[in-house]
């Protein structure tokens, strides 16, 4: 990269990282204008870009994505190893192992709004329903049929009304 280059890219601001390669030539990552931010706002998380302002769903971008940390890294502009800095610099967590955590919090919902465990399994682009029972079972200690029939046996509203009837 001639003197030129760097210098136009410090005035845009891309150019970050300057390295000399094995044969004197010099390279640069174009870090700046991948450098975000995730925090959490309205109770999501937000990816921020720095320069530009931009944000994203988090939770909704890795649903887009399939929960796949290459297609959110693609989506974002940056490479796997800077996302994942990224997220164990600001939320503490691996991206892969967020995700995961993430695809589970969704599935219960999706259940919990009367879902089957198969829909449920399409949506979220498990391999397979029996995949997505097994990380179910492992997450919540419980499996879906058996969250289904605990939602379904205690229903606030019907328990209530009925021990109206037998308190008189």
């Amino acid at each position: 990269m001639g003197l030129r280059t760097v210098a136009e890219k410090c005035r845009k601001g891309t150019l970050t990282d300057l390295t000399v390669n094995h044969d004197n030539t010099v390279s640069a990552d174009s870090i700046f204008r991948n450098f975000l931010r995730i925090i959490r706002s309205n109770q999501t998380w937000r990816v921020v870009e720095a320069f530009n302002g931009t944000s994203h769903c988090l939770e909704r971008l890795a649903f887009r994505k399939g929960y796949r940390v290459a297609d959110v890294c693609a989506a974002l502009g940056c490479s796997s190893r800077y996302l994942h800095t990224l997220f164990v610099r600001d939320i503490g967590l691996p991206p892969k192992h967020w995700m995961n955590l993430e695809r589970m919090v969704v599935a219960r919902r999706k259940l919990h709004g009367g879902k089957l465990p198969e829909e449920v399994a399409r949506d979220l682009g498990f391999m397979s329903v029996h995949t997505f029972k097994r990380q179910f079972e492992k997450f919540y200690n419980t499996t879906p049929a058996m969250f289904l029939r605990s939602r379904q046996i205690f229903n606030v509203e019907n328990d209530l009304a009925g021990d109206d009837e037998h308190d008189l």
